[in-house]
């Protein structure tokens, strides 16, 4: 009884997912490659490497601003008191926190302006894979790379043609050969 009803479990497993597989179209798109080949991604870049080097250059700043306190405590802590000395000590260790505090914000307003600078053209690469999607009749889109490009999403595809990675920059004027395509 057991074996029959696992059987017909399995069965019925087997022809619903056949019968789903049968009714939707599906096919890919590498996102990340389409996003390296917008003409707006040079302008962000740019931009994200203005704002990087302005903070690094205040955070050099600032830790050479550090490294100079910490010379002239290590060479007038021999004459100061031992109260002195650890005063001198905390204060240090503040202003030393206070630097990775910085150096931790600085990462963190860099990345919140890539995203800022970037959203939009997400969105416009989304409307673009939508038109696509449309116009060709596929009720799925599944991005064919992660970030790390190790990450692929789509294990297996048996036609070329379901890569809408070409049709999809094409739609956002940007032209490029399918040899390009990694």
């Amino acid at each position: 009884m057991k074996k029959l009803f696992l059987t017909s479990l399995v069965g019925l497993l087997l022809s619903c997912s056949a019968t789903f597989a049968q009714g939707y179209k599906i096919a890919y798109a590498n996102v990340e490659f389409i996003l390296a080949k917008m003409p707006e991604m040079k302008s962000i870049q740019n931009q994200l490497q203005v704002e990087q080097q302005q903070l690094q250059k205040m955070l050099m700043k600032k830790g050479q601003e550090f490294e100079q306190k910490v010379a002239e405590f290590e060479k007038a802590a021999q004459i100061m008191n031992p109260v002195a000395r650890a005063d001198k000590q905390r204060e240090l260790q503040d202003l030393q926190g206070r630097l990775q505090k910085m150096e931790q914000d600085a990462q963190s307003q860099l990345m919140k302006k890539e995203q800022q600078l970037s959203a939009p053209l997400f969105q416009k690469i989304e409307t673009a894979i939508s038109a696509v999607a449309k116009a060709k009749g596929f009720q799925y889109v599944l991005n064919s790379q992660t970030l790390s490009s190790r990450d692929n999403i789509v294990l297996y595809a048996q036609n070329e043609s379901d890569n809408i990675t070409v049709a999809v920059l094409a739609k956002l004027g940007v032209t490029v050969s399918p040899s390009e395509i990694k």
